[in-house]
């Protein structure tokens, strides 16, 4: 079976300023517990789930599961190289008014990790995003035809 890592890329736009959804996680295994939170875009692998049809639909159902957004129209945003973990990594956009649901207001328990879904100005991911998610910052950049 093919492997990938999908990531949701949800965004919105309040007084001119553009935010994006990102998670936050914590482990909760003793042998990470010392080890900073991560921000990252919300998402994860096909490895366990055979039923998805591809990236975009991983992308979708972690995206959903992570924040509570189910995206509708997501759009193909850009493809990263493999991790270390040779999985290939793509990324979807989509604005928050083309997602159904609401978004989660605790955290949820993800395997051995807590996460906390909320929106961060992009302004400010670069100094706070988990060093493997930092490329797409370029890409959001791009796409909106922002001064980076």
């Amino acid at each position: 079976m093919r492997k990938w890592d999908a990531r949701a890329v949800i965004f919105k736009w309040m007084d001119g300023v553009l935010y994006l959804l990102v998670v936050t996680s914590r482990s909760t295994d003793k042998r990470f517990i010392h080890r900073p939170p991560q921000v990252k875009f919300p998402g994860g692998t096909n490895t366990d789930h055979t039923e998805d049809g591809g990236p975009p639909h991983t992308s979708c159902r972690e995206g959903s599961e992570e924040t509570g957004f189910l995206m509708k129209k997501p759009k193909f945003l850009c493809k990263l190289p493999p991790t270390a973990k040779q999985l290939e990594r793509w990324y979807y956009l989509c604005a928050v008014e083309d997602c159904e649901g609401a978004l989660h207001e605790e955290e949820i328990t993800d395997g051995p990790d807590v996460l906390w879904a909320h929106w961060e100005r992009a302004d400010r991911l670069k100094y706070v995003l988990f060093w493997t998610h930092r490329p797409v910052i370029r890409e959001i950049v791009r796409h909106f035809g922002l001064v980076g």
